[in-house]
């Protein structure tokens, strides 16, 4: 269980959250759990290997972890590219692991959810926000 941290605190992807002393549901039984090594292969560069197992399938995955300044890390995924057949993840390990315990392709849990309304256009300029993973 984790909690939500406070709307004042930084909170970065990847860390850890705080402890919450809510103690686990003993009737709780893990969906999904990943089995694997963890290796730092230089400074920012992280690579985690190993198998996802959910619902009596196990799934191999791999993934290489970029971390950093963002123009040593695109120099450093570019001169990887030219070098390493590498492709960006479709799905983080997250929807990997949902998908094998619920026995279904990864990305179909988005056919479920509901669609929005597209939002209406005003004169005033939009502003968009990217995000780039690397895994």
């Amino acid at each position: 269980m984790e909690t939500l941290p406070p709307e004042d605190a930084l909170c970065w992807p990847g860390t850890l959250p705080a402890e919450c002393g809510v103690e686990a549901d003993p009737a709780a039984v893990p969906i999904a759990r990943f089995t694997g090594r963890r290796a730092v292969l230089a400074e920012g560069v992280i690579w985690l290997e190993g198998r996802i197992e959910a619902a009596g399938q196990k799934q191999r995955i791999a993934r290489l972890f970029l971390e950093g300044d963002t123009q040593k890390v695109l120099a450093l995924g570019a001169e990887l590219a030219a070098s390493l057949p590498l492709l960006p993840a479709a799905f983080g390990l997250s929807e990997v692991a949902l998908a094998l315990a619920e026995t279904r392709p990864p990305g179909h849990a988005a056919a479920d959810r509901p669609t929005w309304p597209a939002p209406r256009r005003s004169k005033a300029p939009s502003v968009r926000r990217w995000r780039i993973w690397w895994m």
